[in-house]
This record gives C-alpha cells, sequence and structure tokens, in this order.
C-alpha cells in the first residue's frame, strides 16, 4: 500500500495533504518540518495519513467559478479573529503564491466542502495568466517567522488586509506597519512576500510600479476598466495586479 502512494507522491503535480498540512507541489516536496524533507521518511511515518491530491491541474482560463481576487479576511469571514490569524500566520509563500498552510482552523469552523473551496482559490494557478517574472533565486515567505518581531495587532491587520489575483500577492495595507517597524524592516517584509520580485518604490501615475511593488498605492480595478495599481494612501501594490 505505501509503495503504491508513494508512486502516486512522486508522480503528481498537485497538492499533498499530510497530517493537517496542504502543500502546494512545483516540482518538489516542499516542507520546513525536518520529517518531510525525506519524502520516503514521510512515507514510513505518516503513510497511513497521506491523501492523494484534490487538485493537481492549473484552473481553466474560462472557470468563471473562480474569483480572479480575493482579500484574505472576506475570504475567511466564517473563521473567528483567532483561528483566521492562526490560518494566516501557518502560511508559507513562494514568489508571492501560497504553496502550504495548516487547515487545521479551518477544519475547526466549517465543513470540508468549504475548506476544498478555500484551498481550490488560494491554490489558483490559472492556465495563460502567467505573471512576469525573473531569473532571481525563489523567495520564500514564512509568515510565522517574518512577523515574529510585529505586534500581533499589526501583523494579523497585514495578514487581514492580503489581496491576491489569480493566486499571487497583489496588495495590502501597510498603515499600522509602517506605524510599527523601521522602512528597512517594512520594505524587507513586502519584498518577501512579494510577487514580482522587483524594486520597491512610491507609486507614480506616470510609472506605476515599474516590475516591483509600490507603496500607497493599491490594486482595483475601475468599471469597464483593467486591473491596475492605483493611488491609495498605506497600502502596497504589485506589479502582479496589472493584466498583460
Amino acid at each position: 500500500m505505501k509503495s503504491k502512494i508513494s508512486a502516486a507522491v512522486f508522480g503528481v503535480v498537485g497538492l499533498l495533504f499530510c497530517s493537517g498540512f496542504v502543500i502546494a507541489d512545483e516540482g518538489d516536496l516542499l516542507a520546513f518540518d525536518r520529517a518531510y524533507k525525506n519524502p520516503q521518511k514521510a512515507l514510513k511515518d505518516h503513510g497511513d495519513k497521506l491523501e492523494l491530491p484534490v487538485i493537481s491541474k492549473a484552473t481553466s482560463d474560462e472557470d468563471t467559478s473562480m474569483p480572479r481576487i480575493v482579500v484574505m479576511k472576506d475570504l475567511l469571514k466564517d473563521l473567528s479573529a483567532n483561528d483566521r490569524a492562526d490560518f494566516l500566520t501557518s502560511l508559507v509563500l513562494k514568489n508571492g503564491r501560497i504553496v502550504s498552510a495548516n487547515l487545521g482552523p479551518l477544519r475547526k469552523n466549517i465543513p470540508e466542502e468549504s475548506v476544498v473551496k478555500i484551498v481550490k482559490i488560494i491554490f489558483n494557478r490559472p492556465v495563460g495568466k502567467g505573471i512576469k517574472g525573473n531569473n532571481a533565486p525563489a523567495r520564500f515567505a514564512e509568515i510565522s517567522k517574518l512577523f515574529k518581531d510585529v505586534p500581533a495587532d499589526v501583523r494579523n491587520e497585514f495578514l487581514d488586509s492580503m489581496t491576491f489575483k489569480d493566486g499571487a500577492f497583489v496588495s495590502a495595507y501597510i498603515g499600522g506597519l509602517r506605524r510599527s517597524v523601521e522602512l528597512e524592516r517594512m520594505d524587507e517584509i513586502v519584498k518577501t512576500v512579494s510577487t514580482t520580485g522587483g524594486a520597491i518604490r512610491q507609486f507614480d501615475s506616470r510609472a506605476l510600479c515599474g516590475n516591483g511593488e509600490c507603496y500607497d498605492a493599491y490594486c482595483y480595478k475601475p468599471d469597464g476598466g483593467s486591473w491596475n495599481c492605483r493611488d491609495h494612501n498605506n497600502s502596497v501594490c504589485d506589479t502582479s495586479c496589472h493584466d498583460y
């Protein structure tokens, strides 16, 4: 039985559910627990708890049931503030996309079908909506570690406001963060969760955000227009907001 599970784990590109965690696989078995860095050891220790992926392919570009843009607080509205914070601080991002999360806080509050729906949304990978990137090394953001020195209320304010478009980070509110930490520390946090990974600049309506992030702007789509970074105090916008 374990040999069959082993073959499935190594042969499928999708999601791996393990002991209450979900991991989005992008070619590597991604985990930060020592026990899971070795897939064979993970199978030996937890083979009876491994489930095959429920999502293994990018969503269709024509899938209108999948919201293009989501704000974490809205998406997790059925969770208590404490459970929402527990879920959001468990996230791991790779180049601005969620690749790991603890599903415990979700399962504690909502039925499994709602858990699956949220998982599909946060791991959304639409076909044909790639993000312009560069050849820089991958950036991993373990949220619990990234915000370890940030006051809990400020951290939660930022995480609640995190906005994802087509599964990629595009915007967040930075008012509390700006008041609580030095600019260099805020830059570090923003750069670590960013999608495009370019330089951080102040928003300019003419230059927009270049190929990076800009302060005092947020991701917005006017009626009849396209998604773009727009002027907005105490927010940050990532170039991945733009419709290419």
